[in-house]
């Protein structure tokens, strides 16, 4: 199992919610929570949830959180 992260879903579930993942892929709508680096354009909704508080690269991305597998 992973956690997954919601980026732009509309639904019960806000943006920037992490859910825990049973299946083998991560599914559509959502990111893993590997601490990836990001571009802000390509992912603005979540970015205004999370901004840089897992981190940034440069004034152009921002990171998911990094958590270990369920």
């Amino acid at each position: 199992m992973t956690w997954t992260l919601i980026t732009d879903l509309e639904g019960p579930a806000p943006v920037g919610s992490i859910h825990i993942y049973g299946g083998a892929d991560v599914p559509e709508g959502f990111l893993e929570c590997d601490g990836a680096s990001l571009l802000r354009s390509a992912y603005p909704a979540l970015f205004a949830v999370i901004g840089e508080t897992f981190g940034h690269a440069d004034d152009q991305h921002f990171n998911l959180p990094t958590l270990p597998e369920a």
